[in-house]
Formats: structure tokens, sequence, C-alpha cells
């Protein structure tokens, strides 16, 4: 009898999941996170870390049907866009806090605005 295929932390994997291991190098943990959620609605995902520098994703599905052949190429389709989403929001962190600081400017200048408006019409 042979012995079931087990993950980095211990735990047996059977056949029905799929296995991917992504480098923490190329990834941010934060990508790989985003990713995963992405899958919990069909898949049981698990996250193990494999190393330094990589964990192993399990992908197992929730029902039975789902097709497993062109999911960890889905995966890490999935994980590229995260990955860029995270780099542009970090690229476009300062210009979007300088658009809410002025939205918030030009609202704090409308607010005082109507409360002088009110101000004057309670006088009379």
């Amino acid at each position: 009898m042979g012995v079931a295929p087990r993950s980095p932390d211990g735990n047996a994997v059977d056949a029905a999941t799929t296995q991917i291991q992504v480098s923490l190098a190329l990834f941010s943990r934060e990508a790989v996170l985003q990713t995963c959620h992405r899958y919990t609605g069909q898949y049981f995902v698990s996250v193990v870390r494999a190393g330094d520098a990589e964990v192993l994703i399990g992908l197992k599905p929730k029902a039975p049907g789902l097709a497993l052949s062109s999911l960890a190429s889905e995966f890490l389709n999935q994980l590229l866009d995260q990955q860029l989403r995270v780099e542009l929001t970090e690229q476009t962190k300062a210009l979007r806090e300088n658009i809410v600081r002025q939205a918030f400017v030009e609202a704090d200048l409308g607010t005082e605005s109507h409360i002088a408006d009110r101000s004057d019409t309670d006088a009379c």
C-alpha cells in the first residue's frame, strides 16, 4: 500500500487537490492572499509556507465536477493580475491620497460656506 502524498504542513493531499507552488520573491503575500480569496467560493483553499521564499497553495473543489485540468494555469493568471493591481496601487498611492485630500478640502469649504449662509439667515 502506497503512502498518501503530504503537503509541507504534514496534511495528506488527495488526488482532487491541485497544488501550486508560488515564489514569494516574484509575488507579494498580499497578491497571493487576494488570489486565494477569489477561489474560496468554489474551492477549499489552503496556504502553507514551503520554505523561506515559497508558499504551496492547495485548491480542492467544494462540489464534484469542477474542472481541474486548467485550474493551476487559471490561478497563476489571476495571481499575475493581482500582483499588477498591488503594484499599481502602490505606484498611484500618492496621487489617490492627493485627490481624496483635495476632495475633503473642497467639501470643508462648501460646509463652512453653507454654515456661514445659515448664520446670516438666522440673524434676520
